[in-house]
């Protein structure tokens, strides 16, 4: 990050965040205890300790979900010719967010920030700084609220226009109908040839565990687990791009590395169809350079 991280008052933000509950946890804050950040309140650490005790393998998923979403990024940019990122479900910053991967291939690529959390909200406006010149924006709406969500992308992205877009942290944590609402609300703007990155916890092989380890069902704001099945209805009607939908580690690695074991954490990414007449030989028909637009950093 830039110079701006360590000058950032975590105590002055909280004590600004009028009626936040911070006794709580969020999955939000315990993805980034798990990948190694140190940025949360006492009770995040309690929980993260005790999740880890019942099920020590979180903190491979919580890194290889990082692995997946830089992957996702650069398959969205490079692969798909995405110039517009809309990131549903934001990240306490860590390191190789969604903006700087995208702008060092695409220094002209809007990436828009989106969550309800108020805590990430003022994290985002102090820390998501984009380099001078590109276009880096946040709004604060999550797919709790799609409606909220979409009117937000809409002012700030054009919709008429491929979007990608990555839902990485913030399925899971929704009740069944009201996650299947929000990716249909999400979808239902978007043009076609724009591109979904989902990840989700899974529950297919060592469920139970991870029900345990994560209190499913018991605290607002946790993930509930869902199974690999469900992942690909929320792409149903995709073109999925390889090597499908897969445990995190297994999609589209750089390098070799050892197997671990991340069949708790799945993810796909899948293209909305364009129209038949485009030319079967091209995923996405050729669209104008954007030109300039304004994000202002607060809905």
């Amino acid at each position: 990050m830039t110079g701006k991280a360590a000058a950032f008052d975590w105590a002055a933000a909280q004590l600004d965040l009028d009626g936040f509950d911070t006794a709580r946890s969020r999955m939000t804050r315990l993805w980034g205890l798990w990948a190694g950040g140190k940025e949360a309140f006492c009770g995040d650490r309690e929980f993260c300790d005790r999740a880890l005790e019942v099920c020590p393998q979180l903190t491979d998923l919580a890194r290889y979900r990082l692995a997946f979403r830089a992957r996702a990024v650069r398959a969205l940019v490079t692969g798909c010719g995405m110039d517009q990122l809309l990131v549903a479900g934001t990240d306490l910053p860590l390191h190789s967010e969604v903006h700087h991967i995208a702008h060092r291939l695409n220094p002209q690529a809007r990436v828009l920030y989106a969550d309800s959390d108020l805590l990430i909200a003022r994290t985002a406006e102090a820390l998501l700084t984009p380099a001078p010149g590109s276009v880096c924006g946040y709004v604060t709406a999550g797919l709790d609220d799609p409606a909220a969500l979409v009117e937000g992308a809409a002012r700030r992205l054009n919709l008429d226009r491929p979007v990608g877009v990555l839902v990485l942290n913030s399925l899971d944590v929704l009740p069944d109908a009201t996650a299947a609402a929000a990716m249909d609300a999400l979808r239902a703007p978007l043009a076609p040839g724009s591109v979904l990155a989902i990840c989700h916890l899974i529950d297919d092989d060592y469920g139970a565990t991870l029900f345990e380890a994560l209190g499913a069902g018991q605290y607002p704001g946790l993930a509930v687990p869902r199974s690999s099945a469900t992942l690909r209805e929320f792409l149903a009607g995709t073109r999925l791009l390889t090597p499908g939908v897969v445990p995190v580690s297994r999609w589209r690695p750089e390098a070799p590395s050892p197997e671990l074991d991340t069949a708790g954490l799945w993810c796909g990414v899948g293209q909305i169809p364009v129209p038949t007449a485009t030319s079967p030989t091209s995923s996405l028909p050729t669209y104008r350079q954007p030109g300039p637009i304004l994000i202002e950093s607060r809905a």
